[in-house]
């Protein structure tokens, strides 16, 4: 007669153990590219906040009168550069991911 082959018996409990050991090293692994993520972000942040915060200083000088007189234009481009900067600003911030402490 034709042979039966065995049957191999499913043992979850062992099955579950190894997914959890595949997802822990799974994890594991990911966790020096998110460390890179986060240091790239930053980096990104830091480089856009520099010149963003020029911006807004120098057009708070310019809005002042400081180089001069403003015409009601000019004070209305400013204005609209400075809502600009802002947007930009809260951009930038929402870039950087969350320190410890959850800021």
């Amino acid at each position: 007669m034709g042979g039966h082959q065995p049957v191999e018996r499913w043992d979850q409990a062992s099955d579950a153990d190894g997914g959890r050991r595949s997802v822990a090293a799974l994890v594991e692994s990911l966790q020096p590219l998110d460390q890179t993520r986060a240091e790239l972000l930053c980096r990104a942040a830091h480089d856009l906040r520099t010149p963003l915060t020029a911006i807004s200083g120098f057009v708070e000088l310019l809005a002042d009168g400081e180089a001069g007189p403003v015409t009601d234009t000019q004070r209305e481009i400013l204005r609209t550069v400075t809502r600009s900067a802002d947007r930009m600003m809260r951009l930038v911030d929402a870039l950087e991911p969350p320190t410890q402490d959850g800021r």
